[in-house]
């Protein structure tokens, strides 16, 4: 299964994908985590997103393309974080189109604004990272609004779209993922 996990910040990607790689066994690329390691040595990426801007399509999909170059893609990837745009989104489709190979599924995590912005300020006080702080998140759920929404839309009219609720405990929602990943996989 080649899929696509969006879901604005906070609402449980990183901990799905998680999920998704140890139990289910497939890779997972997560765009957060490359641009982190990345920002320990580029200080431009670092700035930008420390202070909760956007990294350029050009750059992002170079960084994503190095990766998936790297990972064995035709036996099924997790992108988490990826894409964000639709340029992005018609990068993708056209790398892997290159390769013969299709995107199967998106899953979108939907998740009230309220609970995500709890969520972002506890993860704040537990990890420390500098894109939790209130300045910073306003700015990343309005980038999200406006950048990533169409991705859903897109997606939706090819019929790759799966609705998660991800209001609900950990395991309720890897088991909507997961029964996703069940029916698409048949």
């Amino acid at each position: 299964m080649r899929a696509i996990m969006v879901g604005p910040p906070g609402s449980g990607k990183g901990t799905q994908c998680g999920l998704i790689q140890s139990r289910l066994g497939i890779s997972v690329i997560a765009t957060g985590d490359v641009f982190r390691e990345r920002m320990k040595t580029d200080m431009a990426l670092r700035d930008i997103v420390s202070s909760g801007g956007y990294v350029s399509d050009s750059t992002t999909n170079r960084i994503v393309e190095d990766c998936l170059d790297k990972e064995d893609v035709s036996s099924g990837f997790v992108l988490d974080g990826y894409p964000r745009t639709l340029q992005q989104l018609d990068f993708l489709e056209g790398f892997l189109k290159r390769r013969a190979l299709t995107l199967d599924a998106v899953f979108s995590l939907e998740v009230a604004t309220d609970l995500l912005i709890e969520r972002l300020r506890a993860r704040s006080k537990e990890s420390g990272r500098t894109d939790d702080r209130d300045s910073v998140i306003a700015r990343r759920l309005e980038i999200y609004t406006e950048m990533t929404l169409p991705i859903i839309d897109a997606c939706e009219e090819k019929g790759l779209l799966h609705r998660i609720d991800a209001s609900k405990g950990i395991e309720e929602v890897f088991q909507s993922i997961k029964d996703v990943f069940d029916r698409v996989t048949i």
